[in-house]
């Protein structure tokens, strides 16, 4: 009888014993945890897992998740090179190697005999991760460099696709994603429990933050009686509550405060496209002593003011005078495609692209008008 799509997920962490877990370069706070939780509960039991995200530095607010220093920035090690000596006649008596210009230099002294270039052949191990487990990535490009560095690895070693967002394109061999929980920690956690292993107090703090940080402290739309239960499973497990509550939002800035206000201000809402927008000004950065890191935070309040929009632009002037625009995509459009115009980079929940030669005000007609152009063509 065949497997069905849950028992083919619990087999393939069942049998894997190198995974590498890897989650979006255009990350949040749910990726990360959910990727760390899931390193936990596979190394408990008996895994040697590995964490890669393209560029990842661990922020200061989530200091409070030592596991995240654990998260390399960049693919590393995927192979390692082999170097064969046929020592059948002639046994090995020394070993020394140098580096000198721009070389290793290997050297070899036979105990007998001599040794030539038909003794020694080269070659590669297999790739050392037998599995590749993808968090909160909506689809493959979204890993960025990562992916690029190792093509064939990626080609050739099975995906394990773990999402929540029903905008995932469903690209792994195997695929669980849970349009019905409000995170990937929470899809993370049911997988914990089915897999029968223990949640202490560090596994359920790392869980509760996902889930904390994409519902927005519980104030998103997208919560189930599931997700409750799961948040207060977690709690009784230990999970640090408070400690969560008080790094991810009470640790905010006045600045920031002031220029999540500033786009508020501007806000404009098409409930019929279910987009919004805002504009910053460099004036607005000045005046509220903001920089461009609290841009995220000030997205994130965007999406709040409107629970029910599904693209969500910010329009921002840069110190250098180019006029900067993210643009946020969950279900209507392709953030990516949304931005190809003006070469934007991204995936397709999350692009950046910029206009220059123009005003912000005539960035901003060009841009809302191509967005709503696009948004409003029918559905391929």
């Amino acid at each position: 009888m065949a497997l069905s799509e849950r028992q083919q997920v619990l087999e393939q962490l069942r049998k894997a014993e190198r995974p590498l877990i890897a989650f979006r370069k255009d990350w949040n706070a749910d990726a990360a945890a959910a990727a760390v939780a899931l390193a936990t509960t596979l190394e408990g039991m008996g895994k040697k897992a590995e964490i890669v995200c393209d560029g990842f530095a661990p922020p200061e607010h989530l200091a409070f998740l030592p596991q995240l220093k654990r998260v390399r920035p960049e693919m590393a090690g995927l192979r390692t090179f082999v170097i064969s000596v046929d020592a059948q006649k002639s046994r090995i008596g020394e070993l020394s190697y140098e580096a000198k210009d721009g070389f290793l230099h290997i050297y070899l002294t036979p105990k007998n005999g001599s040794l030539d270039a038909s003794q020694v052949k080269t070659g590669t191990t297999d790739y050392r991760h037998d599995l590749i487990v993808t968090i909160d990535t909506p689809d493959a490009a979204s890993l960025g460099g990562i992916r690029d560095a190792a093509p064939d690895f990626f080609f050739r070693t099975p995906i394990l696709n773990l999402d929540h967002s029903p905008a995932n394109e469903q690209y792994g061999q195997v695929n669980c994603v849970d349009t019905t929980a409000a995170a990937t920690s929470e899809v993370v956690y049911r997988l914990v429990k089915d897999l029968g292993r223990p949640v202490d107090a560090d596994l359920a703090t790392a869980l509760l933050t996902g889930i904390v940080a994409k519902t927005r402290s519980f104030r998103s739309g997208a919560i189930t009686p599931q997700t409750l239960t799961a948040a207060s499973e977690l709690v009784a497990a230990g999970a640090k509550r408070d400690v969560i509550v008080a790094s991810l939002y009470r640790t905010k800035t006045i600045a920031a405060l002031k220029l999540w206000g500033r786009a508020l201000a501007r806000l404009k809402s098409d409930s019929a496209l279910k987009l919004v927008s805002s504009v910053l000004t460099r004036q607005d950065f000045a005046l509220a002593g903001a920089g461009e890191a609290a841009l995220g935070d000030v997205i994130d309040e965007l999406i709040l003011s409107s629970p029910d929009a599904e693209t969500v632009v910010l329009i921002y002037e840069k110190e250098g005078g180019e006029i900067c625009c993210i643009i946020r995509s969950e279900i209507r459009r392709e953030a990516a495609a949304l931005a190809s115009r003006w070469d934007g980079q991204g995936g397709r929940t999350h692009a950046v692209c910029l206009i220059k030669g123009k005003s912000i005000g005539e960035a901003e007609a060009e841009i809302l008008a191509h967005v709503r152009a696009e948004i409003a063509k029918p559905r391929a």
